[in-house]
């Protein structure tokens, strides 16, 4: 009886979910536009990073059994991201850094990065500012957690391809560039 569900259930998930596939001889036309810019971006701090993103994408289009993998790799690019963007002594040298332990948290780390992105220079552009890049890096954190949750609860495709949406506007943000 179990056997005759799960198999139903599997024809199912199979008709649901079109996985696509890159075309034969490499992944180009895979991604859109604003997730190839991202890429190059991405690339342009850490093409390892770049190459995880643009595996993720892959994974997420793909019908698989779990997708706590391109969870666990979004995450990572995310933070290996932030981390690249904004090193440890830039970040404990800002007047606003509490840190966690003596280290700048994710939070603070998003909040440089976001600051470096833009170079803010107008008062009240600044002010204005501060509350954003505070909001954003708390955004960050929790989309971390999120994710790793995800990890624990054995994410299914809809759950990652929210947070892969999620950490493309957080890049998006702090990433140098257009």
């Amino acid at each position: 009886m179990q056997d005759e569900y799960l198999q139903r259930l599997h024809r199912f998930q199979v008709s649901f979910y079109e996985p696509t596939t890159p075309p034969a001889g490499g992944t180009e036309g895979t991604y859109s536009p604003q997730q190839d810019e991202i890429a190059a971006r991405l690339g342009a701090v850490d093409p390892a990073l770049a190459a995880s993103y643009r595996q993720v994408l892959l994974d997420i289009a793909s019908l698989r059994e779990t997708y706590v993998g391109p969870a666990a790799e979004i995450r990572e690019v995310l933070r290996g991201a932030v981390a690249r963007l904004a090193p440890d002594a830039a970040v404990i040298a800002q007047q606003w850094f509490l840190g966690h332990e003596g280290r700048p948290t994710h939070a603070e780390r998003t909040r440089y990065a976001l600051q470096q992105n833009r170079g803010v220079v107008d008062d009240q552009i600044l002010k204005a500012d501060d509350i954003l890049e505070t909001k954003i890096g708390r955004l960050s954190r929790s989309l971390y957690e999120r994710t790793s949750k995800a990890l624990h609860a054995g994410t299914q495709r809809r759950e990652a391809a929210k947070i892969v949406h999620w950490v493309e506007v957080l890049l998006d943000e702090v990433l140098p560039g257009p």
